[in-house]
């Protein structure tokens, strides 16, 4: 029950309220509704809009022009006579100078001794509505010049990248020419030069892209173990070339499969053991990869340590290593080089793989750096690998290994791999040690097989060879060089038998693959093996043939198109597959799509993006939307690296894309892989559109192609003609010669027809039992019932016995004949059905005869004037 006020209670309660109206800072009013008149206003409304008092009391907003927009004014006029209330509602409200104030309104009708007025008040908005669009235009423009900066960036990447490209590209070719050792010498400086600028451009470029993007992660299944492999043992070279030691090893913990991005993991291996290269002139650098598993399901820690012997760094020096553009300092920059980038995106990408990145360093006594990210078991490609992963695990079970090494690093990891393999290792640091040792029982080696590194040793390793050779406990022993990958120690080591020779750092594949083959007396094992399924009987057996040989082994020389305006790109790629393919070269876009369209076309193009007058994307769609090239597939080859392109590209319908500069061998692989492919398809298709019977087109052809000549004809305006082809009496002929004596009447027929088509687009194919089709494009009705009656002719030609024909004792057949302009709009089943109509009024004239379709209805049973031919 309210408390009822006294008189002077109510006095100093008005006060108190004319007191806060007054003084409030938001901008209030009292108006009567009926009217509008405004009865009060308060001091912030007066200073907010420019008015005195006296020019606003009395007064409607109407009258004042205070909002500029009609419309809103009288929805909000609305909702307080419908409610009796608004709130949080946007308006604008003329100011007396004119210029406009934006506001949220709060509106309520009160009512006061039985009259209603109503309160409003209003927040103005104009400052923050102002910041809000100066802080949408920066943001505009600041996405604006991000854009800008992507495009100069990928612009730079390609104009940049398509020289180097060039020059790593014939440098590859030239290692494989003739050198003298000079020369070899020299062009392994300029191709080490050339990739570390590729890799200082990339680095750039990549940072630039982390810095306004963020770091962009796949997650896909890959094979771990070969992705650590493939980014750390290419290096080799470079490591070797500076005198220094490289070791890898990859834990048994660490799964095999897993789902990530195996990218970024390469680029981080890459980074790291690059930047030990940088600042390691002698000792070794050693690469460990371990794992450790989480609480989360399928989750794991791979961790990623390595160790060099180079000059080491102070706490001031590791306080800023991770900082872009800086390195130790002024004299380690100008005499190591580099763009200081490498860790920096290191640690952007660990981090954001949920990782971390650590080291620990001492002036003069190497580093180490430590980088822990998560990743994913592929537990679905495990499982199917259980039944090789068990094979490895006992592959030397009962088996004894000698190991004859000083005790280097690599030796170690030997052990450690072979152990894994379940052998049992033995350990001789000295050749002729272990040569005492292998004599010791001269009718029974004590050892299955042995490794031994080509260090120099009190016996030389090739004659440690000859002695066990001569042994007879050691004659048969496999025994297994373990060498520097580079070429000079190849060359050194050709002359020498070995059983085998494996590269050191070891990939692992490779020692599992070169043990099985000394365990199986095999030596068909592939690279593949064990990586796609488990191992069976017939994978072990299959041997690869060469792409360019067809399933008989007849050559086959499939055809490839390479698009690209850079001339020295195009004589790269045509010198790599010129060996195996029939090779065309086009220098943009619409010379591409003209040398795509002429016969035979090609099985491959491959395709750069960015090009003058039209772009690869466009040459691609040009290509997909045209019948005749649709199903060529298409390589993206580009120096553009960004994802949103490559995924583009794939998204449209490529089935690859490879970004320069381009490594030769890894394009041929490619190339060599999808042709095989492509053969295996198109030998397919062909199967699969051929009549076996007859050895023509079938059915299922046949529309394919009329489909495909009704879309030219649209275009060109040809006129198209049509024979539906039936042999007469057939049944009878079956019934009275047999059915193997009437396959090779259809045989006969067939070969006839394909003989009656004279020019390459004329198409003839089997319906189906005894009846024929023949395609006629850019012929007219009149042409086409000449050519029907030759048909006709050249058959009865065969006299081929028909003695139970009541028309001829020798094989004939009747014609029916359409032909249609491309203005009619004919369907495929349209053209059919006027075909075989005039086909029926040709055997119902008293077969042996040529009829056109006159538009004529069977249904009607009216028989029109017909156009016959002659009966011979």
């Amino acid at each position: 029950m309210p408390i009822p006020l006294k008189l002077d209670d109510i006095h100093v309660v008005l006060d108190k309220f004319n007191d806060m109206f007054n003084h409030h800072p938001l901008i209030m009013s009292l108006s009567l509704p009926q009217s509008g008149k405004l009865i009060q206003v308060n001091q912030s409304f007066l200073d907010a809009l420019g008015y005195t008092r006296d020019e606003v009391i009395g007064k409607t907003s109407e009258e004042l022009q205070l909002f500029s927009d009609f419309q809103q004014r009288m929805l909000m006029v609305r909702q307080i006579m419908s409610k009796g209330m608004i709130q949080n509602f946007e308006i604008q409200v003329r100011k007396k100078d004119g210029s406009q104030l934006e506001g949220l309104f709060f509106g309520i009708m009160v009512k006061i001794k039985e009259e209603r007025i109503l309160f409003m008040a209003m927040t103005d908005l104009t400052e923050q509505k102002r910041l809000e669009k100066e802080l949408e235009k920066a943001k505009d423009e600041a996405e604006s010049i991000s854009r800008l900066k992507s495009q100069f960036i990928s612009k730079m990447s390609h104009e940049i990248k398509t020289p180097l490209s060039g020059i790593l590209g014939f440098l590859q070719l030239l290692e494989n020419t003739e050198l003298t050792k000079d020369q070899e010498e020299f062009v392994s400086n300029i191709r080490l030069s050339s990739e570390m600028l590729y890799r200082v451009i990339n680095d750039i470029l990549d940072f630039s892209k982390m810095e306004s993007k963020g770091v962009e992660l796949e997650k896909q299944p890959f094979h771990l173990h070969k992705a650590i492999e493939d980014a750390a043992i290419p290096l080799t070279g470079a490591i070797v070339s500076q005198s220094l030691i490289f070791d890898l090893y990859i834990d048994s913990s660490v799964p095999e499969y897993v789902i990530g991005d195996s990218i970024r993991i390469a680029q981080i291996i890459n980074n790291l053991v690059t930047n030990a290269i940088k600042f390691t002139e002698e000792g070794s650098i050693y690469l460990e990869i371990t794992a450790q598993e989480t609480k989360i399901q399928d989750e794991f820690i791979l961790l990623i340590r390595i160790n060099d012997t180079g000059i080491g760094m102070s706490k001031e020096v590791i306080e800023k290593l991770f900082h872009p553009f800086q390195q130790a300092d002024e004299t380690i920059n100008r005499r190591y080089g580099g763009s200081g980038l490498g860790l920096t995106i290191t640690k952007e990408i660990a981090e954001a793989m949920k990782g971390t990145i650590a080291v620990a360093s001492e002036p003069g006594k190497g580093s180490e750096f430590l980088v822990k990210i998560r990743l994913q078991h592929d537990k679905e490609k495990e499982e199917e690998t259980t039944a090789w992963k068990e094979m490895k695990t006992h592959l030397l079970d009962g088996t004894t290994v000698l190991i004859v090494d000083s005790g280097s690093m690599s030796g170690r990891i030997l052990e450690n791999y072979l152990k894994e393999l379940g052998a049992d290792t033995e350990w001789i640091q000295d050749t002729k040690s272990a040569l005492l040792k292998i004599m010791q029982e001269p009718k029974i080696s004590h050892y299955d097989m042995i490794f031994i590194s080509d260090e120099r040793k009190e016996i030389a390793y090739y004659d440690f060879l000859a002695i066990c050779r001569s042994v007879s406990a050691a004659n048969d022993i496999p025994i297994i060089l373990i060498k520097p990958g580079n070429k000079a120690s190849e060359e050194a080591h050709a002359y020498f038998e070995f059983s085998a020779k494996i590269n050191k750092p070891f990939r692992k594949h490779e020692l599992l693959l070169t043990i099985l083959k000394q365990v199986t007396q095999d030596d068909e094992w592939t690279e593949t093996d064990g990586y796609e399924s488990e191992i069976t009987e017939e994978t072990r057996k299959r041997k690869r043939r060469p792409p360019f040989y067809d399933e008989s082994g007849k050559k086959n020389r499939q055809r490839v198109l390479i698009v690209d305006d850079a001339p020295v790109n195009n004589r790269i790629l045509v010198a790599a597959l010129e060996t195996e393919y029939d090779v065309i070269v086009a220098m943009n876009g619409y010379e591409a799509i003209r040398m795509a369209l002429q016969v035979p076309h090609p099985d491959l193009i491959l395709l750069d993006i960015m090009m003058p007058e039209i772009s690869g994307f466009e040459v691609f769609e040009q290509i997909k939307d045209n019948p005749e090239i649709k199903d060529v597939p298409v390589i993206f080859l580009t120096a553009l690296n960004d994802k949103e392109t490559e995924e583009k590209g794939l998204r449209l319908g490529a089935v690859d894309y490879i970004t320069k500069p381009f490594h030769v061998q890894t394009i041929k692989a490619k190339v060599n892989n999808l042709m095989l492919s492509q053969s295996k398809m198109n030998s397919f298709r062909v199967e699969s559109t051929i009549d076996k019977l007859t050895n023509i087109a079938n059915r299922r052809k046949f529309e394919e192609k009329l489909q495909s000549i009704l879309s030219q004809s649209a275009l060109t305006g040809w006129n198209l003609s049509v024979l539906m082809i039936d042999i007469d009496y057939f049944k009878k002929f079956n019934d009275r010669y047999g059915h193997i004596k009437g396959d090779e009447c259809l045989k006969k027929v067939a070969e006839a027809l394909q003989h009656a088509m004279h020019r390459r687009e004329d198409f003839a194919a089997r319906w189906g039992g005894e009846e024929f089709v023949c395609l006629l494009p850019n012929t007219g009705i009149d042409d086409a019932c000449q050519i029907a009656d030759r048909i006709r002719k050249d058959i009865l030609e065969l006299k081929i016995a028909h003695e139970a024909s009541s028309i001829n004792k020798y094989v004939t057949v009747s014609v029916g004949v359409t032909s249609i302009s491309p203005t009619e709009n004919k369907g495929i089943e349209d053209i059919i059905n006027q075909a075989d109509v005039a086909l029926y009024e040709a055997k119902n004239f008293g077969r042996n005869q040529v009829m056109p379709y006159t538009g004529r209805d069977i249904t009607t049973g009216h028989m029109p004037t017909l156009k016959k031919t002659e009966k011979t």
